[in-house]
């Protein structure tokens, strides 16, 4: 009927109500998991967590875990490592303008199903426009 894009749901949902996709999510707590073994007290959970993120990279599940999600947010990992990088700056959810300008239109539409004196518009304009 409407003719959306099969992912629809997944652009617009996060910005609607203001929360990360669920593989954001994943992303975040797998790299905050990351930084306390790698600022462990305990020396041997903190040499193998740096070992596995600078050398075992692709043998080794979190140095994986941590190419991948360096790769995505586009951060470095000696960064990472050093503890100079704080995951709040991490940028989380990249929205374009355009997907914005959509939302914002869903928000309006939304305010106007549910206060109709705010509307500008007749019923019949409004039927008008979504028929067309």
């Amino acid at each position: 009927m409407w003719s959306l894009p099969h992912n629809t749901h997944c652009d617009i949902l996060p910005v609607l109500c203001d929360a990360l996709p669920l593989f954001n999510v994943l992303c975040k707590r797998v790299l905050f998991f990351l930084l306390k073994c790698i600022n462990s007290d305990c020396n041997i959970v903190s040499f193998v967590s740096r070992y596995a993120v600078l050398y075992g990279r692709m043998l080794s599940p979190l140095g994986r875990n941590a190419l991948y999600c360096s790769l995505r947010y586009g951060f470095d990992i000696s960064s990472f490592l050093s503890s100079l990088m704080n995951l709040g700056e991490v940028c989380w959810l990249n929205v374009s303008t355009s997907l914005q300008a959509e939302v914002g239109v869903i928000k309006n539409t939304a305010m106007l199903r549910e206060d109709k004196q705010q509307c500008l518009f007749t019923s019949d304009e409004i039927e008008t426009v979504c028929l067309h």
